[in-house]
């Protein structure tokens, strides 16, 4: 069973290193330049004066580890500290496959979710999602390892990371629906004063860094809520959920019919696609799907790991399986180029206009954002 275990390793380093070598894939995206702003500003003192907060739905936490990646290596440097925060949420979703349904399992968890389009695009994008995927990853692990060994010292690790992922970005916060799920079903009669523990935890954290800064949570409700569309129509949501969803979903559906021991696990795991996608078709927003649905992919694709490990024991024709990967890898490849092309690369603009306007200068700018 270990060479299960040591190519689960090496899928995962083979991930990062196709990260790495794909940084530079188009010029930064409005987010990034406001995070990576953000940080610059917040290093010189003014982060809460700008008023940065009023803009995205989390804290000043990445953007000053955006900044700070942006001094070492411009935006690659950025972008670096993102795809290392999400290769942490992808081995903590393969352990956390491997203390659910076996090595095997762990093993074809981290090959399909490697393969997924919406999670190496994010893995690549130096946005305040990062950090939430990682701490979420985390506590998702940490909570089956908490009922492998019955530990709570893995309590500790579970709130703290699911803490910090908030204040990454706060409606994650929502990702707690199915972290307490996991963790009442593994834990049995232990969870209560688990449940208990978790929440002094997490609110200590809380008051700790909110406490001297109150700013921080000025207009909160505006950036948690969003009102505007940007044109989206239902029947375009509803399309891109189900595309970006399809493959999980069915490999997910796969697993719960076969976890049957451990069905209302598996029942949660599975729901947990549900979320973010129930959330846009409800709201009718658009913006931000792509990297919100990896969210419900973390807990989702251990049953896709189970279903194609038992695919690959079970059936005769070992050709079915492969074919299955080349096609989750051919979409998660169209998927990708699609998502890392979702706006216009704008250095050759802005590369024009550091060398030849002078500040004060009049622009005429057929662009509704301001230069």
């Amino acid at each position: 069973m270990k060479h299960y275990d040591r190519a689960a390793w090496l899928i995962v380093g083979a991930w990062f290193l196709f990260c790495l070598a794909t940084l530079n894939y188009n010029g930064p995206s409005v987010d990034e330049g406001i995070y990576i702003t953000a940080g610059q500003r917040t290093f010189e003192g003014h982060g809460y004066a700008d008023g940065y907060l009023t803009w995205f739905a989390g804290s000043l936490l990445w953007p000053v580890l955006a900044a700070v990646g942006y001094n070492l290596g411009g935006l690659v440097g950025t972008r670096l500290v993102a795809s290392i925060m999400a290769t942490v949420a992808l081995i903590a979703v393969v352990r956390a496959a491997r203390n659910l349904f076996g090595q095997k399992a762990a093993f074809w968890t981290a090959l399909a979710l490697a393969l997924n389009g919406p999670m190496l695009a994010l893995a690549r994008l130096g946005v305040h999602d990062l950090p939430a995927l990682a701490g979420i990853g985390v506590s998702f692990w940490a909570i089956t390892q908490l009922a492998r060994k019955d530990n709570r010292v893995w309590l500790v690790v579970v709130a703290v990371a699911y803490t910090l992922a908030v204040f990454s970005k706060y409606p994650m916060g929502l990702m707690l629906v199915p972290l307490l799920a996991v963790l009442f079903l593994l834990r049995k009669e232990k969870a209560t004063m688990d449940v208990g523990m978790f929440g002094f935890i997490s609110l200590g954290i809380t008051l700790t860094f909110y406490l001297p800064e109150r700013a921080q949570l000025s207009q909160i409700s505006e950036a948690l809520i969003p009102k505007i569309t940007f044109g989206a129509t239902p029947s375009m949501v509803w399309f891109t959920a189900l595309y970006l969803s399809i493959a999980p979903l069915l490999l997910a559906l796969g697993g719960w019919s076969i976890a049957k021991d451990k069905r209302p696990l598996a029942t949660v795991l599975l729901l947990s696609l549900m979320i973010w996608s129930g959330f846009h078709i409800y709201s009718g927003y658009l913006l931000g799907m792509p990297k919100h649905l990896v969210f419900g992919f973390l807990f989702a694709y251990p049953l896709a790991g189970l279903a194609l490990a038992t695919m690959w024991e079970r059936w005769k024709p070992k050709g079915a399986v492969v074919a299955i990967v080349l096609a989750l890898a051919a979409v998660g490849f169209v998927q990708l180029n699609q998502l890392d092309r979702a706006w216009p690369d704008v250095r050759v603009a802005a590369g024009y206009l550091v060398e030849e306007v002078e500040p004060g200068e009049r622009l005429l700018i057929n662009e509704s954002w301001p230069y």
